[in-house]
């Protein structure tokens, strides 16, 4: 069964709670709309948003990989303005999404974690960001079941 049989009671059980917890959790992971693609700050936002991915709960860690979703699409659209501002100084020949996987891969310092590897979480990301559709808040009400299909 992929869908919850108490979706209705847990949610209304739940949801304020969790609500809270992912506005906190969106202002530490989320990316200003004019930071450069060299800041630091992204590297610390991937190294939270893999913590919350790895160690926790699994309706954190869905909704956290629909945010490394975002985060990515944030990171390649301020890569491509850049790039047409002539701000951008490296990796010439590579499009956005490489070279925001290579910063990706530099918040993997501490974590043997192959170039491979760090494709297929963004791809299973990419998964949980289509199960959830209009709302991330829609993975909520999935069983465990759903983890293995994805």
């Amino acid at each position: 069964r992929l869908v919850r049989y108490d979706a209705i009671t847990f949610l209304d059980a739940n949801l304020e709670i969790i609500l809270d917890d992912w506005i906190t959790f969106l202002a530490r992971v989320t990316l200003p709309s004019t930071i450069s693609s060299s800041d630091p700050y992204i590297i610390t936002v991937f190294q939270v948003l893999d913590g919350a991915i790895d160690g926790s709960e699994s309706i954190r860690s869905r909704l956290a990989q629909t945010q490394l979703i975002r985060v990515f699409k944030s990171l390649e659209d301020i890569i491509g303005r850049e790039r047409k501002g002539r701000q951008f100084l490296g990796a010439r020949g590579k499009g956005n999404a490489t070279v925001a996987i290579n910063i990706y891969a530099r918040a993997q310092e501490q974590r043997n974690i192959s170039r491979r590897g760090l494709v297929k979480r963004k791809q299973i990301a990419r998964w949980w960001t289509t199960f959830a559709g209009p709302s991330p808040f829609f993975l909520i009400v999935y069983t465990e079941a759903a983890e293995r299909l994805v």
